[in-house]
């Protein structure tokens, strides 16, 4: 697993109050294990470690047992941004439809 401290920039819709500005943890499947002999890194299929220093927009769940923010449909979760323009890298046909949409109307959508 891997760890990421955000910070909130807008909140749709949600069962846990957070507000914009809040620094929140986000637990991502994958990440690097060491062993005596070796190191492992495991990565899910299509989606790679967020990038430090990127733009995202994430939906994301909350998990009341480990107090912890993830990925709530996994690579579907994931839009990176790039110049104000959303770009998903899941595959679902939902997701596909916001590729290239500015990110304003892409939050409107989701939300």
């Amino acid at each position: 697993m891997t760890f990421y401290v955000a910070e909130v920039l807008d909140v749709g819709r949600t069962n846990r109050p957070v507000r914009a500005k809040e620094k929140i943890r986000i637990v991502q499947r994958g990440g690097v294990f060491q062993e005596p002999d070796k190191i492992l890194r495991f990565t899910e299929k299509d989606n790679p470690p967020l990038a430090v220093g990127r733009s995202y927009l994430l939906t994301l769940a909350w998990d009341d047992t480990e107090s912890v923010y993830f990925l709530a449909f996994g690579s579907n979760s994931v839009f990176e941004i790039s110049d104000s323009t959303v770009y998903p890298r899941g595959r679902s046909t939902a997701v596909k439809e916001l590729s290239g949409k500015d990110l304003k109307e892409a939050i409107q959508r989701i939300k």
